[in-house]
């Protein structure tokens, strides 16, 4: 079916400078034009160049910057008005759209109870943006309730985080309404960071210091940083898409990527001015783009470190992530250590633990070995002899790390070791498919295989490796076998 014309579908409203589309009935978010067009009206990408290069001619404010109408231009015309109700706390004016959002409103926000009937009143509602944008106005002029006698302004003012030490359901259920409150979640975003709460975050480390820094540290973080909620709801929806397939899993994948691209932007800004005020929220967030990006590996090329596309061929994502990342919070990381999270920046600095590798360290001698049995059939240059004889020091010293670790080894434990020490030279042997690259991967993979039992990276050890083997000359299959591999 051939699209309608872009000004039939979208509506630019000058007053206000947004973009409404007229089928959804509300604005679209500049930098997400063409991501609505595809997702909610599933329109080819061919078809979309008119749309995006018509909305491209409009000036559009962010969610934040938009000119909200004044009381003689309530409804605007091309907006549902819905019914909603108005806090009438002093100076509040806070609108929602049920009774239920209203009372957690006043026990979250001014400390109290609400009266039925007289802290807060009926009203028409519209909305010019929906999911994490969401804010309502309305044409009425406030009305206002003064706390009650006896009791002062500022018993009821506004609250800052400040949560008492992690117990059972209390605490998390403050963090909970806090969270949902400030960021207007709807019911399904409620019900993730209801999950995040109380079962992914003790999914992502078996430690117990991390489940709670997971737990407390980074919802109150999160608080200050819109991204960093986002990146916990992303993560909460995979793990739910991981754990209850029959229950929309697909669903759950698509929340989890409107999120997880939500959170780009602030992100990547974030990373530009890192500072001992963000840097916390940084590192939380990278771990949460770790997640997301493993937990959604459905394709084998993905895991090779190296990410294949129809034009290019790349680092991987989570790859990427785990290097670029670590890098740049170097110059922060001793306020990360002495912080709220600093349980988690261990989790990564494990590759600061050199050992000495022994010349005559069995496993190395095998790995070096190698290289000798391709003079007849794939010579190797001399640039790529060196890479490779230090990726295999580098992997024979993280071995013997996980050797002495033993069952306390996790995911996060094997990730921190080889792939942060390689050159990046090496990484231009694994895009050009090396056989030496691609068997000291598969030499990685038996040790990824002994940590594999998080939701996150389940299986893909195994995928690993037979992704591995399809792709090396059957010359080198010898040096794949399960019993060389761990010989």
């Amino acid at each position: 079916m051939t699209p309608s014309p872009p000004q039939d579908l979208l509506k630019y409203l000058p007053d206000h400078r947004v973009l409404v589309c007229m089928q959804c009935r509300y604005a679209i978010q500049p930098n997400a034009v063409a991501r609505h067009l595809k997702e909610i009206h599933h329109i080819h990408r061919g078809d979309r160049r008119p749309f995006v290069e018509y909305a491209g001619q409009f000036d559009l404010a962010d969610p934040a910057k938009v000119v909200y109408p004044d009381l003689t231009q309530f409804p605007v015309p091309v907006l549902p008005v819905e019914n909603g109700v108005a806090c009438r706390f002093a100076g509040c004016g806070h609108l929602c759209v049920t009774v239920k959002r209203m009372k957690q409103h006043w026990m979250t926000v001014h400390r109290m109870s609400a009266r039925d009937g007289i802290d807060w009143r009926n009203v028409q509602v519209q909305t010019f943006f929906r999911g994490n944008a969401l804010k309502y106005f309305t044409g009425e002029r406030s009305e206002e309730v003064q706390p009650e006698k006896g009791c002062s302004r500022r018993d009821f003012a506004p609250v800052t985080l400040n949560f008492s030490p992690a117990s059972p359901d209390g605490p998390l259920a403050e963090i909970e309404q806090r969270l949902i409150e400030k960021y207007h979640l709807d019911s399904l975003d409620s019900e993730l960071l209801r999950h995040y709460l109380r079962h992914t975050s003790q999914t992502i480390d078996p430690r117990p210091e991390t489940q709670t820094a997971f737990q407390t540290a980074v919802p109150k973080i999160a608080y200050n940083f819109h991204f960093l909620l986002q990146g916990m709801l992303s993560c909460a929806a995979m793990h739910l898409a991981q754990i209850t397939p029959s229950r929309g899993a697909f669903s759950y994948r698509a929340t989890a990527a409107k999120h997880h691209d939500a959170a780009l932007p602030t992100f990547r800004h974030a990373m530009l001015t890192i500072s001992s005020h963000n840097c916390n929220a940084v590192m939380a967030f990278s771990f949460f783009m770790m997640i997301y990006t493993l937990s959604r590996a459905d394709d084998a090329d993905s895991l090779l470190l190296i990410r294949e596309s129809t034009t290019t061929t790349t680092i991987a994502a989570w790859m990427e992530v785990l290097r670029t990342r670590c890098n740049l919070l170097d110059s922060c990381w001793e306020n990360i250590i002495c912080g709220p999270i600093g349980p988690l920046a261990s989790l990564w600095r494990h590759n600061d633990q050199k050992t000495v590798v022994s010349p005559t360290d069995p496993l190395l001698c095998k790995l070096l070995s190698i290289r000798n049995c391709s003079a007849s059939f794939h010579p190797w240059n001399e640039s790529d002899t060196k890479l490779y004889n230090n990726a295999a020091v580098e992997l024979t010293r993280a071995i013997s790390l996980a050797s002495r670790m033993g069952h306390t080894l996790t995911i996060w434990d094997a990730l921190g070791t080889w792939p942060l020490n390689l050159a990046d030279g090496f990484f231009d042997l694994l895009l050009a498919m090396h056989p030496g690259a691609l068997i000291l991967l598969a030499q990685y993979g038996t040790l990824l295989a002994s940590v594999q039992t998080l939701w996150f990276f389940n299986g893909h050890a195994g995928k690993l490796l037979d992704r591995v083997r399809s792709l090396v000359d059957p010359r080198w299959e010898k040096f794949l076998q399960a019993d060389y591999m761990h010989s």
